[in-house]
């Protein structure tokens, strides 16, 4: 019993060492009052080591004052977020016109005055949407009414028409911005269309009117032929200003070539050229103007270099040479007619092959 009392004691004092947080100070105590073998066979004294040693300490060391502050800054942190401004949760705005606050465009309150300045920007956002609107609408109809989508063929001609179309939807896909009507270069399509096998096109004319929607009619002037020469079973048309073509239309030309010059087939190509052609429609056109009028005209036996016209009302033939120019010669032969019908002369034939010299015999 002596011996239990004694171990209360002692258990007693360690509690209250451990409540002071001093254990180390037991120690001695201990050792002094009992024997150190006999405390470590006490179960309970094992305990309160344990205890001592697994930190059940009252008293904390001081953190420093970095570490705290850090700390101060945690824990304020949730405080604050609570109080941050939120969208759509905070009024913001004036319903007084004549109290301002910021933001007033973005304000969930609004005056009279803000309601008043936002239909006005309504009013002319929309305004602007329709007239964008109406211009983009405009400009697609505009575009509509003048595109040349599929042309239209009109003019003096009665055939063909659909290679005409073909060559002219030819030219506008080479050049994609005349198939407008405002943009189409006339004088230029019509020295394509003579350029590409189309030589009886005299022009194209610049009034071009819509046929419907993406069709515009195109309005050809054709060639009129003033001489016609049949060679190897084809027709070789000339007009007054010397341009030779195949097809014709209108009536047929009065003046007819009559060959007689005796040159086989394959010359007689070569001999009837744009060139050669062209001599004899200038001819024809030159002494229009002095007011003669070709009957016919003979290419003479033996010679590619010349031609006899005969004119109406005189009974000679004139001579005329392909290498001098066909209106110097009209001009001359004009002179010598009148000269010769003045003195009552009848040559067999008149020659102005000559430059200023005018032979007959």
């Amino acid at each position: 019993m002596p011996l239990v009392w004694r171990n209360l004691e002692y258990m007693s004092r360690a509690c209250h060492v451990l409540a002071c947080g001093n254990f180390l100070t037991m120690v001695p105590q201990m050792g002094s009052k009992m024997k150190w073998r006999g405390l470590c066979q006490q179960p309970t004294i094992y305990g309160i080591m344990a205890c001592s040693i697994m930190g059940f300490r009252t008293k904390q060391t001081p953190l420093p004052a970095r570490r705290r502050a850090a700390k101060n800054k945690r824990e304020e942190q949730p405080q604050r977020t609570a109080y941050t401004y939120r969208r759509n949760r905070t009024l913001t705005g004036s319903l007084v016109s004549r109290v301002p606050s910021a933001g007033e465009p973005k304000a969930q309150l609004r005056s009279p005055r803000m309601h008043a300045h936002d239909l006005r920007r309504t009013r002319r956002r929309v305004a602007l949407s329709l007239g964008v609107v109406m211009a983009l609408l405009a400009a697609v109809w505009f575009a509509l009414d003048n595109v040349i989508a599929t042309p239209v063929i009109a003019g003096n001609l009665t055939s063909n028409h659909q290679l005409y179309q073909a060559k002219i939807n030819d030219y506008l896909t080479a050049h994609p911005l005349e198939r407008f009507r405002f943009a189409l270069n006339t004088s230029r399509l019509a020295a394509y269309l003579q350029t590409h096998d189309c030589p009886e096109v005299a022009a194209v004319l610049p009034a071009t009117q819509q046929a419907g929607l993406g069709r515009s009619t195109i309005t050809l002037a054709m060639r009129q032929a003033a001489v016609v020469w049949t060679v190897n079973r084809q027709q070789l048309f000339v007009d007054t200003e010397g341009h030779a073509f195949r097809r014709a239309y209108g009536p047929r030309p009065s003046i007819e070539v009559v060959d007689d010059s005796g040159i086989g087939t394959r010359n007689n190509q070569v001999v009837a050229s744009n060139q050669f052609l062209g001599f004899i429609g200038k001819v024809v056109g030159a002494v229009r103007r002095h007011q003669l009028t070709v009957q016919k005209i003979t290419l003479p036996a033996g010679t590619t270099r010349q031609i006899y016209v005969w004119f109406t009302g005189v009974e000679y033939p004139v001579k005329f040479s392909v290498d001098r120019s066909a209106g110097l010669q009209s001009e001359d032969a004009a002179r010598a007619i009148r000269y010769l019908a003045q003195h009552h002369i009848t040559p067999k034939y008149l020659d102005v092959r000559v430059s200023g010299r005018a032979a007959y015999r």
